[in-house]
């Protein structure tokens, strides 16, 4: 099931509805006027509401609660200079699975940006109206990008598996033949890169994860028989297996970033090359051959 429709997988469905009537903002004096209900539609003891803040303060008469009851948001004017009202929704969860929010509403003449993390630190039910610390805080950033007023209703909030998209990292190069993510890991993933078709694909590779990047520099495509001899202590090196003697056509170039990090011969010395790179943020690792 696609984790954009996935909600909470001890319950079968989990929506905050968040109804704001009567939300305008007028050019002149940046005030917006908010009132309206927050409904908790869930009987279950996964997400307790520690607290809910407006522009960083607890609203009034919160009372703290699991999800599953209505809250009246009666918020009245609000002074903003820029035009922008936060709501923060602490929360402390009892499960191991971490959950963040979406919701695909467009709203005419304001944007709604919903951000994070509810982390599954799995707190016991018996703790949460006593802890002082939360699993996360969902923050709903509205902001005015119209010329009149703005009425915001039936704004559904939908709780799902959070998944950390990684490190975004692209593999480009006629020479990246091959490439294992993650030490000691013994899947080959190939590329099919050659002369004729230089392969440039991104992929998502968890954060300060090592990938070991392999060139098949000539003869049988068998790097199986080498994985369990990559050192992967090492890094941004080119590495050889399986001494040979052919003749020099020119260097295997590894670029991280478009900056040269290492060389080797083409076509002569070794039958592979692998190197190891730390992933520690988005980058680009080339491997390519040059006269």
């Amino acid at each position: 099931m696609s984790l954009k429709v996935k909600l909470f997988s001890a319950i079968s469905a989990f929506v905050l509805m968040l109804s704001m009537l009567l939300v305008g903002v007028y050019a002149a004096s940046q005030t917006i006027n908010l009132k309206g209900v927050v409904n908790f539609n869930i009987e279950d003891t996964t997400l307790y509401v520690k607290d809910i803040r407006l522009q960083s303060e607890t609203i009034e008469n919160f009372m703290p609660g699991y999800i599953n009851s209505t809250l009246d948001l009666n918020l009245g004017n609000i002074e903003s200079t820029s035009g922008v009202v936060a709501i923060e929704i602490d929360m402390i969860n009892t499960t191991e699975t971490d959950y963040t929010a979406t919701c695909d509403r467009v709203l005419q003449n304001a944007s709604l940006e919903i951000s994070g993390i509810i982390t599954g630190n799995s707190t016991p039910v018996e703790d949460v109206a006593t802890t002082p610390t939360i699993s996360g805080t969902i923050t709903l950033t509205i902001t005015y990008t119209g010329t009149t007023s703005v009425t915001l209703d039936d704004i559904a909030l939908s709780f799902i598996e959070y998944v950390d998209p990684g490190i975004q990292v692209t593999l480009q190069g006629d020479m990246l033949d091959a490439y294992i993510i993650g030490e000691g890991n013994t899947e080959i993933i190939e590329t099919g890169a050659s002369s004729s078709n230089p392969i440039d694909t991104t992929i998502s590779v968890p954060i300060n994860t090592k990938i070991c990047v392999i060139v098949y520099n000539n003869g049988p495509t068998n790097f199986e028989s080498y994985v369990n001899e990559i050192d992967w202590s090492s890094e941004n090196t080119f590495y050889g297996f399986e001494s040979v003697i052919d003749i020099h056509t020119g260097r295997v170039i590894l670029y991280i970033d478009n900056e040269i990090i290492d060389s080797a011969d083409a076509h002569t010395t070794y039958v592979y090359y692998y190197a190891i790179i730390n992933i520690t943020e988005n980058c680009t690792i080339d491997i390519s051959l040059r006269s």
